[in-house]
């Protein structure tokens, strides 16, 4: 006999009622048409997530990170920027080290 969980069969049907009380709590005004066709993505969603719990996890510990290896840090340390000096001077106009921009709002 398999430790795995059987497979399910339940379909998840999110009701009329339910969607349209999320989605005027979402504000938002579904027709007809949007409410059978998000009853039908979330039911297919759930589905997917039903896929997902019948994976056998005995015995995994949960992972921080997927990668065993920290990755190192480096020194924060201040350093010219070649590029941004080479940036600044092809703009237009600058006020300090700033592209000086019109005002948008007048």
């Amino acid at each position: 006999m398999s430790d795995q969980p059987e497979s399910k069969a339940n379909h998840i049907v999110v009701s009329q009622e339910n969607l349209i009380k999320t989605a005027k709590l979402a504000r938002l005004n579904l027709d007809e048409s949007e409410i059978s066709r998000f009853q039908k993505q979330i039911a297919e969603a759930c589905e997917n997530f039903e896929k997902i719990n019948e994976v056998n996890v005995e015995g995994v510990e949960p992972l921080m990170s997927p990668v065993e290896d920290q990755s190192s840090t480096r020194p924060d340390e201040v350093a010219e920027d070649a590029v941004t000096d080479s940036v600044l001077d092809q703009a237009p106009e600058l006020q300090g080290r700033l592209f000086r921009v019109p005002p948008v709002v007048s």
